[in-house]
């Protein structure tokens, strides 16, 4: 463990014994990072991003950005169990992720950071981080933020094993970033008779048709300012 103004924050959480999910240091852990947002998503098996905590006034649009698109360096720190280190977003080739970079630019993102939380060869979730201007994590940064992503996993897995929480890592679903998404992915799929799966496709296509964060289009359709009907209109 790091013997740098880190290290209390790596204590703290690799000797939590609470029950449920507790306030992370993200803030203190972005400013320590020399970042301008941390943001902690759960995807086991390399599922969607759901969004746990974050902090930054950016993480969350980052985040919403990538799932409506379905790629980005958090999708792909999941899906390949694998550190995806972008210290100039303007310098990323096009074809990586193809639409993204001018989204991200607009965003005002201009380096990203995504770690795996993993245990062995388990993929837990991804710790992202950003800055507002282009440059890489120093070493000492690196280690941090590895150090970091390595108690978060401890704290998923341990939270998820103990017996006295009463769901996985005993989150509370309107607690969840995403949980209107949710919600509006059950509304569209019995209005329109399609499976939830089909039905997110629709909201989020909806989203980048129209350049829209996928929490906007969500709670347009859970106001009913909003209809996808079967014609895809």
């Amino acid at each position: 463990m790091p013997d740098r103004p880190m290290a209390p924050h790596l204590l703290a959480l690799t000797s939590y014994r609470g029950a449920g999910m507790p306030l992370l240091p993200l803030t203190a852990c972005t400013r320590l990072l020399s970042l301008d947002g941390l943001a902690l998503a759960l995807a086991p098996g390399g599922q969607d991003a759901e969004l746990l905590q974050h902090s930054g006034l950016l993480s969350g649009a980052l985040e919403d950005l990538q799932r409506v698109q379905g790629q980005g360096p958090t999708p792909e720190a999941a899906q390949q169990s694998a550190m995806v280190l972008i210290p100039d977003v303007a310098a990323v080739a096009t074809d990586r992720w193809p639409g993204l970079a001018g989204p991200l630019a607009d965003l005002g993102i201009a380096a990203v950071f995504a770690l795996p939380l993993r245990i062995g060869v388990i993929t837990l979730g991804v710790l992202t981080g950003h800055r507002t201007v282009p440059g890489p994590l120093a070493d000492g940064q690196l280690a941090d933020s590895l150090a970091l992503a390595n108690a978060l996993a401890g704290l998923v897995v341990n939270l998820a094993a103990r017996s006295d929480a009463t769901g996985f890592l005993d989150v509370q679903y309107s607690d969840l970033y995403f949980a209107e998404v949710h919600q509006a992915t059950g509304y569209l799929a019995t209005e329109l008779g399609i499976p939830p799966a089909q039905a997110l496709v629709r909201l989020r296509s909806h989203a980048f048709t129209h350049d829209l964060p996928l929490l906007a289009a969500a709670r347009a359709v859970l106001l009913h300012r909003l209809q996808l009907d079967n014609d895809r209109r």
